[in-house]
This record gives C-alpha cells, sequence and structure tokens, in this order.
C-alpha cells in the first residue's frame, strides 16, 4: 500500500491502527480496484476502436483518455494492499 495513504497520520499507534482497520478490509478495497481495472480497460479499448478515428475530434479524446487512464491508476495503485505473505 502507497504511504501517502496514512502520511497525514501522525503518531505512531494512530498509524498501526489505521493500517490495521485497512488491512481487516482488504477485501473491499479489492473489489474498488476490480470495478476500476474494468473502466481502464473499457477506456483502452473505447480509444482503439475503429469508430473512434471517425471523430474529428480524436486527438482531444485520445488526450482525455490517457489522463483518465492515469488518473485510474494512480487511484489503483494508492488502493492496493500488498499483504507480506503474498
Amino acid at each position: 500500500m502507497s504511504s501517502r495513504i496514512s502520511a497525514h497520520i501522525k503518531g505512531t499507534k494512530e498509524k498501526k491502527e489505521f493500517l490495521s482497520r485497512i488491512f481487516e478490509n482488504k477485501d473491499l478495497f479489492d473489489r474498488i480496484i476490480s470495478v476500476l481495472e474494468l473502466d481502464l480497460r473499457k477506456s483502452r479499448n473505447q480509444q482503439i476502436d475503429r469508430e473512434s478515428f471517425r471523430n474529428p475530434e480524436w486527438a482531444n479524446q485520445v488526450a482525455f483518455e490517457f489522463g483518465y487512464q492515469k488518473a485510474i491508476e494512480d487511484i489503483i495503485n494508492l488502493l492496493t494492499i500488498k499483504v507480506k505473505d503474498e
């Protein structure tokens, strides 16, 4: 898990408690990540769809999709919980 998720917590005890609650709910984070990955795949497929090339604003649409995909990837990385045993 990204250290950014707990960077705002100052105390060691509070940070451990916060991270413990996150690890206890890993299945929920995994579900959110699955939904985001579906959205990411849909965006990538839409970007290379033949119909997309007929759009006169194709270049702007591609730039938008790249930005959207980057944001989704950043969120997935933020929410990914790696347990030491994995």
